[in-house]
């Protein structure tokens, strides 16, 4: 099976060129990941992705190369991307080239499966359009704060009106942190 594989930062086309060209192909199966409007419940407006390219090529190949003992296919193309991906956009494709459906449906299926579970290419929600959340780099999945306490996170040269005891910010921190959902890493 040929096998196609890109890690890309820029938009991914609406219309992907076929996984191959050969006249044996009698179905192609597609699959267009699009970032939706919400992440655990949230309203978001964009994902970034990372990933670690090395590993994920490898692996993206050993499962399509595993899965192809089941379901024989011509040809797979992957496309994902990497970095800031608004509500809307594609964030992956996959393209399957087999001589019948089932094969394709079957590899794609089983596909994504694998790569949601076992691949290293991490998400992260994005709460509004620069990556920030009340104006605090979001680099990891925070929540968004409550309007009044966005202000104490701007810089300023003056020392705040009011000095807390160091439990009492600790306790402050804790009211407004969410443990996140576990990942398999």
């Amino acid at each position: 099976m040929e096998i196609q594989i890109q890690l890309v930062d820029q938009p991914i086309a609406a219309n992907q060129p076929p996984p191959v060209e050969a006249g044996t192909v009698g179905a192609r199966t597609e699959f267009y990941g699009i970032v939706r409007g919400e992440e655990h419940g949230q309203p978001i407006r964009a994902l970034e992705y990372e990933a670690y390219p090395e590993m994920v090529r490898r692996q993206v190949r050993r499962f399509l190369e595993e899965l192809a003992a089941g379901y024989p296919c011509l040809s797979a193309r992957v496309v994902h991307r990497v970095g800031l991906v608004a509500v809307g956009e594609v964030a992956m494709y996959v393209g399957i080239a087999s001589v019948h459906r089932a094969e394709g449906l079957g590899l794609l299926a089983a596909f994504l499966d694998r790569l949601k579970q076992d691949v290293p290419i991490w998400k992260r929600p994005v709460f509004d359009d620069l990556g920030l959340t009340n104006g605090v780099p979001c680099r990891t999945s925070c929540q968004p704060l409550p309007p009044a306490t966005a202000e104490a996170f701007t810089t300023s040269t003056q020392p705040p009106a009011v000095a807390r005891s160091l439990d009492a910010a600790l306790a402050d921190i804790r009211m407004r942190v969410r443990p996140l959902p576990p990942e398999r890493v």
